[in-house]
């Protein structure tokens, strides 16, 4: 329901309801970081969904999602969020769900204008990963240098120079894509 109407149903202007609304989701976001716990290999094994055949060490799966905000009054403001990718102002976020959908990491916001490789790296959620672990990304993540001994899942894109992608290519970003489908579908669950 907009916030429009529950200002309304609750006789409030849409400020004081919106002041409200984002202090009980402060409220939230500190209680419920304290109770959750990054997942380990071992908690996400016994819930591999058979499209992660083949990269079963996949601890997360990243995806960055963009939402949409009103153009800021600032020139300086304006530059930092608009995206290239929407078209409009928008704040982004790094979203990581493990294999099975759980949603176990979420980014702070940065403006859309911010690569989703910049906001991965800034997070710190690299950091949480161990030798083995695997991370499954779009081709939009393009990481400089990712940690030692981390398994990088990225579907593979046609090069400039190549007329069109290989058939092993076609099929890797086949297999990728099915697999990424549950992050993506998380993602439109918290939406």
């Amino acid at each position: 329901m907009p916030g429009r109407e529950v200002a309304r149903n609750f006789m409030l202007s849409e400020g004081h309801f919106s002041r409200i609304f984002a202090t009980w989701i402060n409220f939230l976001v500190h209680k419920l970081k304290a109770i959750t716990t990054f997942p380990t290999v071992e908690n996400i094994k016994p819930y591999l969904p058979k499209s992660f055949q083949g990269f079963e060490n996949t601890r997360l799966v990243l995806d960055a999602t963009e939402i949409r905000i009103q153009k800021p009054s600032s020139l300086n403001a304006q530059r930092r969020t608009f995206s290239t990718y929407k078209h409009y102002n928008t704040y982004k976020a790094v979203i990581g769900c493990t294999p099975d959908g759980y949603i176990a990491f979420v980014s702070k916001l940065w403006g859309g204008s911010v690569s989703d490789s910049l906001v991965v790296e800034e997070s710190g959620i690299l950091d949480q990963l161990q030798p083995g672990d695997g991370i499954m990304v779009d081709k939009g993540f393009v990481f400089p240098a990712m940690p030692p001994r981390i398994t990088l899942y990225r579907p593979p894109y046609r090069q400039s120079h190549e007329p069109q992608m290989s058939c092993a290519d076609v099929i890797e970003t086949r297999r990728v894509a099915c697999a990424r489908v549950h992050v993506e579908r998380a993602i439109r669950r918290v939406k």
